[in-house]
């Protein structure tokens, strides 16, 4: 479970067309070959430890992908990615602003096209991930630094986001 973890994403041209390449592709999970999963899944561990099981595995690749797709809404965001942010969310997914505005995906996704909210950059705190079966809920905060109805600042918001398994993808949902 990614306890403890720290991130702080500066968005590259590199990095949204790859997010933006698997996006179109299907899946923007990790996979066991990516970075230290593949590390832990293939190295043999001291006898005195118990071996990491394939279910143990896959529920961390799940865990990391769910990351992944809040992480690739985030950027598209900041993009202005309108059709990355449709592909990464349920038609009728609402939005619910720090100051209890909730609004529907295509007003949300209106006023991100128009400039009414500016998303520059993002920082995902102590992410915390829980699987059920296709339905998952990340936990944890984001620093978002914005400009939205005017006002420039940095606001760390609590994350309670949740996501549908579709199709094999993690997709954000109500």
């Amino acid at each position: 479970m990614l306890l403890g973890s720290r991130r702080r994403f500066a968005l590259t041209a590199a990095s949204f067309a790859l997010t933006f390449a698997l996006v179109l592709s299907g899946c923007n999970g990790a996979t066991a070959s990516d970075g230290a999963l593949g590390d832990r899944a293939f190295q043999p561990q001291e006898s005195h430890e118990p071996m990491t099981t394939d279910s143990e595995v896959d529920m961390v690749e799940e865990e990391q992908a769910v990351l992944d797709a809040f992480e690739a809404m985030q950027r598209a965001m900041i993009q202005k990615d309108i059709d990355a942010m449709r592909q990464l969310t349920t038609e009728d997914k609402t939005f619910t602003h720090m100051s209890g505005k909730v609004q529907t995906r295509e007003e949300f996704f209106g006023e991100i096209a128009n400039g009414t909210l500016n998303y520059f950059d993002y920082e995902v705190h102590d992410p915390h991930v829980t699987i059920e079966g296709d339905r998952a809920t990340l936990t944890g905060s984001t620093t978002l630094d914005a400009r939205v109805y005017g006002v420039s600042g940095s606001w760390t918001l609590p994350i309670s986001a949740h996501f549908a398994k579709v199709d094999g993808c993690w997709i954000q949902c109500n």
